[in-house]
């Protein structure tokens, strides 16, 4: 048997509480709701428990923490329950530390190469899950063999990977 806590904001997985472990008495803070749970208590079956008592998918607990716009960590966690000294969270299963984000979205600087010339067509921020238009490969600006000097028109070779999108 298990006690799992997760947040009532979000159904994220806050912790799992084993017997004969010390924890039992854990209180609650403000958006955490609890759920004993009978059968496997590893992280999948706590997931699958609260999301069918919630009705709807549990989110990953995942946040980035924001700084002046910036993305300068990751934290697991619950942006309306708390709080981190470096900045702001935010839900994100997919930022990464040098995103940005203006309030409503994430960006990342991604290189856009024309696939059949190898040339860059732009530098440019864009939402994570942005498309580069056909004809055009996208890479994070941080995959090598970028420079800080790339600009558009360089040609470039990309040998150190797949592409973050091909079309």
């Amino acid at each position: 048997m298990a006690v799992v806590i997760y947040s009532v904001n979000d159904g994220s997985i806050r912790s799992i509480i084993l017997p004969d472990t010390g924890a039992q008495g854990k209180v609650l803070a403000i958006g955490e709701a609890a759920l004993t749970l009978t059968g496997p208590s590893d992280l999948a079956s706590c997931r699958a428990a609260v999301q069918a008592v919630r009705g709807v998918p549990c989110a990953s607990g995942r946040c980035v923490v924001v700084s002046a716009g910036v993305v300068v960590d990751t934290y697991m966690g619950d942006p309306q329950i708390d709080t981190h000294p470096r900045g702001q969270l935010v839900s994100s299963d997919d930022g990464i530390v040098s995103d940005h984000y203006d309030g409503t979205q994430l960006t990342r600087q991604m290189v856009i190469v024309n696939q059949q010339t190898s040339r860059v067509v732009n530098i440019i921020f864009l939402p994570l899950k942005a498309n580069p238009g056909a004809g055009n490969v996208m890479y994070p600006f941080t995959t090598p063999p970028f420079s800080p000097t790339l600009q558009r028109g360089d040609v470039v070779v990309i040998s150190t990977g797949p592409p973050a999108t091909v079309t």
